[in-house]
């Protein structure tokens, strides 16, 4: 009996010195989970297994606590960076509408500018126009008279007047450029007669500083698809500028035909012996407004321009311009150009001026000396009056689009010569209600107008298509044509043969007293 109940009392004691520690582990387990609180410790009171397994209860907690610790840490940088995406994403979407703002007053201000500089150049357009012709038409009274001194004054009054409006010109075109209204009026040429109309207007330029031009052009080149007003201002601009920065040099010429690639290209290549180029200055030298260096502005002139729109036409007709060159060594522009040059969109079927004649049934009612001007401008219909005068024709005008189709079903003229721009019905109005009426659509018009639009002109039904400051010479043709009854296309007189020397080449006189200049330079400054 008492062995037994001291076995039970030992046995007791065993169990709470047992059993004590393992509740104790048990109660620490239970806070921890509750709490999850890492930081926690069982309190070890024996170093036997129990107090072992305590022990590493206790160093699995300090390794969880220091996860727990870092995964905190961890979640805070975390909402820190997505606050700071937060903000950026706001203020990256407040920077792109205010973009889009600022890209919507741009383009506000583009539309603006052209219209203005549109407007701006009919209205500096139309007087220097009146200047040019009225001293045009002084020029040969006076010459007639034999007043040589006054004639000379005159030539001067034209080449600047000349000179102004092709910097008019050129401003407008850039505008029209970087508004993406600059098309592409594509037709076949010959290659050679445009490279020899193109030397011999540039002959008094090269005779000016006494430079000698040389000329070589490929047998094989034949004919080419491309913009001709574009390719020969392009041309005109590359050999400007090699006779003005070259003096007492030479001017090379080389034209050929390459296949690059599979594909037919016309290389045009003009180099010269002047002033060069450095690496630094050719960064900016296809840059609107800019020149090789400020000096040459001062020295040599020019408003930078020409460069930059010949780089934009290149581009237009899918071409490509590079330029070799160094300081005092002179330079070289290469421009390939494809010769079939392919327009993005549909191309319009008609070919360029084509000068379809009137009818029998019509030419047998018409005046066949009658010319009708349309025109709102007085000086301009004062001067086609006594052209066409001088040169064997009556002229009837009228001062508005409903005028002139009055006086057009009245008289039945031999050729209508139309203006674009004029109040209450322009040009173009009174161009598709001439053609859309069956007495009068066989009556051939020529536009005569200072907007350069010759491919809706054409597809409008207009017969020929003049930029003023008109080619007298040129209209003239014209209208015999169209009273000849030819419908072929007007070509245009030939060239002057290459001339490679300035001892060679025919005195500016003598060119311009035949009109041989004076047509050219029209027919480049702007068609």
């Amino acid at each position: 009996m008492i062995s037994g109940l001291f076995a039970f009392l030992v046995s007791s004691k065993l169990q709470r010195l047992i059993s004590r520690p393992i509740l104790h582990l048990e109660d620490t387990m239970r806070m921890v989970s509750a709490n999850r609180n890492y930081e926690v410790r069982a309190t070890r009171s024996y170093g036997d297994e129990i107090g072992r397994l305590i022990d590493g209860f206790n160093t699995m907690l300090s390794e969880i606590q220091q996860r727990d610790t870092a995964l905190r840490g961890a979640n805070e940088e975390l909402k820190a960076r997505t606050g700071e995406l937060e903000k950026e994403i706001q203020y990256r979407k407040e920077t792109q509408e205010e973009l889009l703002k600022a890209k919507h007053a741009a383009e506000e201000a583009s539309r603006a500018k052209s219209t203005f500089l549109a407007n701006m150049s009919h209205e500096l357009r139309t007087p220097l126009n009146a200047i040019i012709g009225y001293s045009e038409m002084l020029e040969e009274e006076t010459r007639e008279l034999g007043k040589s001194d006054s004639v000379q004054d005159l030539r001067k009054i034209q080449s600047a007047g000349k000179h102004l409006l092709s910097l008019i010109n050129d401003v407008l075109d850039l505008s029209k450029i970087e508004a993406g209204k600059m098309g592409l009026h594509l037709e076949n040429f010959e290659v050679s007669p445009l490279i020899a109309e193109m030397i011999s207007t540039l002959q008094p330029a090269a005779a000016k500083n006494s430079n000698t031009i040389h000329v070589r052009v490929a047998n094989n080149l034949g004919t080419m698809r491309a913009d001709v007003t574009k390719v020969r201002q392009i041309l005109f601009n590359l050999l400007s500028n090699a006779c003005k920065f070259t003096d007492h040099g030479t001017v090379s010429v080389d034209v050929d035909q390459s296949k690059v690639e599979g594909a037919d290209w016309v290389r045009f290549r003009v180099s010269d012996t002047g002033i060069g180029i450095t690496a630094k200055q050719k960064e900016n030298l296809f840059h609107e407004f800019s020149q090789a260096d400020a000096s040459i502005a001062r020295k040599y002139g020019g408003t930078g321009l020409g460069l930059a729109i010949t780089y934009r036409f290149v581009q237009l007709m899918k071409g490509r311009i590079s330029v070799e060159s160094e300081p005092g060594k002179g330079a070289t522009f290469t421009v390939f150009l494809p010769t079939q040059v392919v327009m993005e969109g549909p191309e319009s079927a008609r070919s360029m001026a084509s000068g379809d004649a009137a009818s029998s049934l019509a030419e047998s009612k018409a005046h066949k000396d009658t010319i009708l001007v349309i025109d709102d401008d007085a000086s301009v219909r004062d001067l086609m009056s006594r052209f066409l005068g001088k040169v064997g024709f009556q002229a009837v005008t009228a001062a508005s689009g409903e005028e002139g189709i009055q006086l057009a079903r009245q008289i039945r003229p031999l050729v209508i010569t139309l203006d674009v721009v004029m109040p209450a019905c322009d040009g173009w109005t009174v161009l598709k209600k001439l053609k859309s009426d069956p007495v009068l659509a066989e009556i051939p018009v020529i536009m005569v107008t200072i907007v350069d639009n010759e491919a809706m002109g054409l597809d409008l039904g207009a017969s020929n298509y003049l930029i003023k400051p008109v080619d007298r010479d040129r209209l003239a043709v014209l209208i015999e044509k169209h009273r000849a009854g030819r419908s072929a296309t007007v070509t245009e007189a030939p060239a002057a043969p290459f001339v490679s020397s300035p001892q060679q080449r025919p005195r500016e006189s003598e060119m311009r007293a035949s009109g041989k200049v004076d047509h050219a330079e029209d027919l480049v400054s702007r068609r």
